[in-house]
C-alpha cells in the first residue's frame, strides 16, 4: 500500500461504495471539508469535516489545503489539507484536484475513474436527493 489512490466519479457512481470496500483492505482515507449540509446518513467527522463558507475560506487563506475547489450549482466547496493528504493513501477528489498535484504526487497515485450508466447514477441521486 505504498501509493495513494485517487477515486474520481461523477455523483452516484459509486465512490464511497469503493472506498468503503479499499478501507476494509487496511487504506486509510483522507476526509475531505466540505461546506454542503450534511445528509441524513453522514457523520460529521468521518463522512466529510463539514465546515461553513467562512471557516472553509480561512482554510485557504491560511494555506491549509493541498487541493479544494468548488464544485455543483449550488458552489459547495470541498478541499484536501496538506496534512490529510500526507497522512492518508485514499482520497476521493475531482480531475481539478488531481491536477493541482504536482508532478512527483501524480507519479505516486493510482488514479481510479468510476464510470456508470447515466441512468444508474440519476436513480441514485433522484434516491439521496
Amino acid at each position: 500500500m505504498d501509493k495513494k489512490i485517487i477515486l474520481i466519479a461523477p455523483g452516484g457512481a459509486g465512490k464511497d461504495y469503493l472506498k468503503a470496500q479499499l478501507i476494509e483492505k487496511g487504506y486509510k482515507p483522507s476526509i475531505s471539508y466540505t461546506t454542503r449540509p450534511i445528509r441524513k446518513d453522514e457523520v460529521d467527522g468521518i463522512s466529510y469535516k463539514f465546515v461553513s463558507d467562512e471557516v472553509f475560506k480561512k482554510m485557504i487563506e491560511s494555506g491549509e489545503f493541498r487541493e479544494y475547489n468548488c464544485f455543483g450549482e449550488q458552489k459547495w466547496n470541498y478541499g484536501t489539507t496538506k496534512k490529510d493528504f500526507e497522512e492518508s493513501n485514499l482520497f476521493i477528489m475531482t480531475p481539478l484536484g488531481v491536477s493541482a498535484l504536482t508532478k512527483e504526487e501524480r507519479v505516486a497515485v493510482i488514479v481510479v475513474y468510476l464510470d456508470i450508466p447515466e441512468d444508474v447514477r440519476y436513480t441514485r441521486l433522484i434516491a439521496r436527493k
